[in-house]
């Protein structure tokens, strides 16, 4: 269960079930308003820090793959790709430098 719960959007903190709500750090939870919130700051930041050709490979909650798979292109990385799990879920994006 707690793979589902990467980068929740705020609004929802509230109703997730308590063994993760009472001992789960909120700052690794609460991904903002659209659960994008880190995302956001990792993809720009991680530009600077890649070698030219590096990967940077992240997690993903459920549904945030098409967002996030956006910011990369948009912080101008040459590859973003999407990685599907065993369900059929996209629970990863890459992005090389």
């Amino acid at each position: 269960m707690k793979g589902d719960l990467t980068y929740i959007p705020t609004a929802e903190l509230a109703g997730l079930p308590r063994e993760v709500r009472d001992f789960d750090p909120w700052l690794a939870l609460d991904g903002g308003i659209d659960g994008l919130a880190a995302y956001r700051r990792i993809l720009p930041e991680s530009r600077r820090l890649l070698t030219p050709g590096g990967w940077l490979i992240v997690e993903l909650g459920m549904g945030q793959a098409t967002d996030v798979a956006a910011i990369g292109n948009q912080c101008g990385f040459t590859d973003v790709v999407t990685y599907e799990d065993l369900a059929g879920v996209y629970r990863v994006v890459a992005v090389r430098s």
